[in-house]
């Protein structure tokens, strides 16, 4: 009798222990599950989605607006906004346009620095100043993307020289799209910032609890400066490949992706309120859209109706969020 009465309580707790452990893969994995579940549904949906073909279309589709993501992460997390991301780009994309028949590396390099410059004084203006994220990134927007148009006379600048061609275009091994490797490899060095050094903790620390990490003795302004800086980096190198895809630099796009590079974090679960979330998710937030698109289009959805369901689709992952944060 003793035993039984002594087993039940280890009993109960067992299941306490494995329902938690469960909760907790679901949280962890959540997005992937969805993911995963999503792939599966495409599959159904057209015959044409798993061709190697059409992921490797995927792939090279999602690689421009997630390079720049991987960014707009980094500003997120620090309970920032980044909404210049599109113009800043594009500005990387019209330093392709411009000087396209210099030394290739040179150009990057150029175009890089325009990209941190122009990030540099979005970081000024929020850390400095203090005016509001929001408020700092939308007034530069405007600004960066009038300085796209004022760089071509406000007409495209069509891409001749085909060594760009390749960069948007071209393959590795003759079936890895150079995107795709642009992609990971911004990703991987993203993701080790961000859990493998001090400055990533400073990162999390900014959006969890700036005071404190102030009274700590860091040097906040500057980390956030820098955070900011090395976004607009990535969005200009994600401009790079946009101009070598495209095969010509057009200043009429500036506004057109800041909405993609957003939803894309947002998907991947990181917190608008800044202080939690990960490159990891972030690359599965931007194959989540791609993947939705891509089924869209094979299916011959009409753009009006991809917009309102990519707006829908940001919407539901926001609430789920919210309802699960209630819980």
């Amino acid at each position: 009798m003793s035993n039984d009465t002594t087993c039940a309580p280890d009993a109960g707790g067992a299941k306490t222990t494995g329902r938690e452990a469960l909760r907790g893969f679901l949280s962890r994995y959540d997005i992937l599950l969805a993911f995963i579940a999503l792939v599966v549904l495409a599959s159904f949906a057209s015959d044409r989605f798993l061709t190697a073909q059409n992921l490797i279309n995927i792939a090279r589709q999602v690689s421009i607006i997630g390079t720049t993501a991987l960014g707009a992460t980094l500003v997120i997390i620090t309970s920032g906004i980044d909404l210049a991301a599109g113009p800043i780009m594009v500005l990387g994309c019209m330093a392709v346009g411009l000087f396209q028949k210099y030394n290739m590396l040179l150009v990057i390099i150029l175009a890089i620095g325009v990209g941190g410059t122009s990030g540099l004084i979005n970081g000024l203006l929020v850390a400095k100043l203090k005016i509001p994220p929001f408020i700092a990134t939308f007034g530069m927007s405007g600004v960066f993307a009038g300085l796209a148009y004022i760089s071509s006379t406000g007409i495209r600048v069509v891409i001749n020289d085909q060594r760009w061609w390749w960069v948007g275009s071209g393959q590795l091994f003759g079936f890895i799209p150079v995107p795709v490797v642009f992609y990971a490899a911004t990703a991987i060095l993203t993701a080790t910032v961000l859990s493998r050094t001090v400055f990533g903790t400073y990162i999390y620390g900014m959006g969890a609890n700036e005071t404190a990490l102030r009274y700590s003795g860091v040097k906040v302004d500057r980390a956030k400066t820098l955070v900011y800086a090395l976004a607009g980096m990535v969005a200009a190198l994600a401009g790079v490949i946009l101009a070598g895809r495209l095969r010509e630099a057009d200043p009429g796009l500036a506004l057109v992706y800041t909405l993609d590079v957003i939803a894309a974090v947002v998907m991947g679960g990181t917190r608008l309120e800044g202080g939690s979330g990960s490159i990891y998710r972030t690359v599965v937030g931007t194959l989540t859209i791609g993947v939705v698109g891509n089924i869209m289009n094979l299916l011959n959805v009409s753009a009006f109706y991809q917009q309102s369901v990519k707006g829908l689709l940001i919407i539901t992952v926001l609430a789920l969020i919210s309802l699960r944060r209630e819980r």
